[in-house]
């Protein structure tokens, strides 16, 4: 009887150790800035925190180093080997907060997701992007062909380029492949801005 008691004891001991972390990877965690930033799934490689564009000002995207940021090397890198789940938080210059994921393979696409999840402050354009997303297809085999480049030997800077082709696309380009309410809210401006 003793016995029977102690494993259940037991078993109700690890369910709620596995319920108290389920419940906490579920909230997020708040940062220094008293932003809750996402959490990491179980099985998703976190990639932390890049502040490159955050802290290059007026640099052009070739003036700044993707390779000493480790967010990005991480994301690029996790890319690279076979489209690997990773996620990085990615601070802008205006301080607004973007979730940068790789989902995984479909197919021959590797899925790439982009979130705005705030920040501070956020001008009144950035409020309209909070909470929106795009999840797009990448081919990432014919990327690498088209690169000037051995991709492997600037992963971070190979998934910063990735960061803003999934912008253009969802922005720019009407036949996008794409799908989410970030490419909702950029046709709504463009709308807008036709008035």
């Amino acid at each position: 009887m003793k016995k029977i008691m102690l494993n259940r004891i037991y078993v109700i001991l690890i369910a709620v150790v596995v319920l108290a972390f389920v419940g906490c990877t579920d909230q997020g965690t708040e940062s220094q800035t008293g932003v809750t930033e996402p959490s990491i799934e179980v099985g998703v490689i976190d990639c932390g925190i890049s502040r490159t564009s955050a802290t290059s000002g007026l640099m052009t995207l070739d003036e700044m180093n993707f390779e000493e940021d480790a967010a990005m090397v991480c994301i690029g890198t996790n890319v690279l080997d076979n489209c690997k789940k990773a996620k990085a938080i990615v601070e802008s210059n205006t301080g607004a907060l973007m979730s940068y994921e790789v989902l995984g393979l479909k197919g021959k696409d590797c899925i790439l997701r982009v979130e705005h999840v705030g920040g501070t402050p956020l001008s009144k354009e950035e409020k309209r992007f909070e909470g929106t997303y795009a999840e797009c297809p990448m081919d990432i085999e014919e990327l690498r062909s088209d690169y000037k480049r051995d991709v492997s030997e600037v992963p971070g800077l190979f998934a910063a380029e990735l960061h803003i082709l999934i912008g253009f696309d969802s922005m720019l380009n009407k036949d996008t492949k794409c799908t989410g309410t970030l490419i909702d809210v950029v046709r709504t401006m463009r709308a807008e801005m036709k008035k």
